[in-house]
């Protein structure tokens, strides 16, 4: 369902394409979807390193 459906009450199939609000609130996911990708990809290479210097550390061969 389209946000936009419940805050006008002329909605009409399709008027999405030309929704002010509709266009803000794809941006604003878009930039959410950018920061979260962002916050979890520093945090993988974080733990890889990590992963990797205790796997070094470890006495067992992996």
């Amino acid at each position: 369902m389209l946000p936009c459906q419940e805050h006008r009450s002329q909605y009409c199939q399709g008027c999405h394409l030309d929704c002010t609000y509709w266009t803000s609130f794809r941006k604003n996911q878009e930039s959410q979807r950018q920061l979260k990708k962002q916050y979890l990809s520093y945090y993988v290479e974080l733990c890889a390193v990590r992963t990797r210097q205790f796997r070094k550390l470890s006495p067992l061969k992996w």
